[in-house]
C-alpha cells in the first residue's frame, strides 16, 4: 500500500531537537507506517519526536532515548518536591494549534478525555523527561505525545515498562525507545467521546 504523505512541523529529519547526528543514529533508521490517505505530521521537540496523525488524532509513534544521566536525574527528582511536580495538565502543542488556526485542522484537547473510560498514556514518559530538565518535562504533556490508554494498561505494565527502560539505562548508559500505537481498525476509528 501507498503511504500517507508526511508533512514536517520544523526540520527536515526526524530527530528530536536535542540530538546529536550522532546520537540519533543509534535508532538505526526512521520507523515506517503504512497507513494510506491520512495526514501526518512529524513533530520534533526537545527530547522526543513524535509522528502525529491529525485523520486519528493519535501520535503513530513517539522516540525518546533513556540515558543513564537522565535516569538518576529521575530518581532525585521526586513529584513531592514543588520543583519537580507534574504540570498542572495536558495541553496540544504549539504545532498543532497552529495547525487549527491556520488550516482548520482538528486536534485532541484535555477535555476529549475528561468522563472518558480512557487515561492520557505518555509515549516518551513524564518521568523519563524530568530527568532531563523542566521543559523537557513539559513537553512530555504535549497531547502529540499522549495516546488513550485504559488506566490498568496505563498504570499496570505501560508503567512497569516504562520504569524497565529508566533501569536499563542505568545499567548500560543509554536506551533507544520507539514507542507505538496499535489501532484496532485505522479506517474506520472511534473517537475519544466525552463519558465513554
Amino acid at each position: 500500500p501507498s503511504k500517507s504523505p508526511r508533512f514536517t512541523a520544523q526540520t527536515t529529519s526526524w530527530k528530536a531537537l536535542d540530538w546529536d547526528s550522532v546520537t540519533w543514529e543509534g535508532f538505526e533508521g526512521e520507523p515506517e507506517i503504512q497507513i494510506k490517505n491520512h495526514q501526518i505530521y512529524l513533530i520534533p521537540h526537545k527530547r522526543y519526536v513524535a509522528d502525529y496523525d491529525v485523520t486519528l488524532l493519535n501520535p503513530l509513534w513517539v522516540a525518546h532515548i533513556s540515558t543513564k544521566e537522565s535516569a538518576l536525574n529521575t530518581a532525585k527528582r521526586p513529584n513531592s518536591n514543588p520543583d519537580w511536580k507534574r504540570p498542572g495538565g495536558f495541553t496540544p502543542d504549539r504545532f498543532l494549534k497552529q495547525l487549527g488556526q491556520t488550516k482548520g485542522i482538528p486536534y485532541t484537547t484535555d477535555d476529549d478525555f475528561t468522563g472518558s473510560k480512557y487515561s492520557r498514556g505518555h509515549m516518551a514518559p513524564n518521568a523519563e523527561m524530568k530527568g532531563f530538565d523542566q521543559d523537557s518535562q513539559t513537553e512530555s504533556f504535549y497531547l502529540c505525545n499522549v495516546v488513550p490508554q485504559l488506566q490498568d494498561h496505563n498504570g499496570g505494565i505501560w508503567a512497569a515498562l516504562e520504569a524497565d527502560c529508566l533501569k536499563w539505562a542505568k545499567a548500560f548508559g543509554k536506551v533507544y525507545v520507539i514507542t507505538g500505537s496499535v489501532f484496532k481498525d485505522v479506517d474506520h476509528p472511534t473517537k475519544l467521546t466525552k463519558g465513554k
